[in-house]
């Protein structure tokens, strides 16, 4: 997933939400810096969690904070409730 940001006095960046799949459990959101001539980036920031966020992991941008989260799900509790 990329998403792009505009954080710390309209410095941009680009989000790229990378998430394991050789058994490993956690996900990294990486940092790229958008260089003003918009031609370069370069990785400044890593932040890899403690869990794997495949199944729903949340990246919000709130002023120069950014907020990372995600939603534990129990295998089949929302079925159970509905009755499907």
């Amino acid at each position: 997933m990329l998403l792009v940001l505009s954080l710390y006095d309209d410095q941009h960046y680009i989000a790229v939400i990378i998430h394991t799949t050789s058994g490993k459990c956690y996900s990294e959101v990486q940092l790229y810096s958008v260089n003003r001539d918009a031609a370069t980036v370069s990785r400044t920031h890593v932040l890899r969690t403690p869990f794997n966020g495949s199944q729903g992991l949340a990246l919000h941008a709130v002023d120069d904070v950014l907020l990372v989260h995600h939603r534990k799900v129990q295998p089949n509790a929302s079925l159970a409730k509905t009755g499907i």
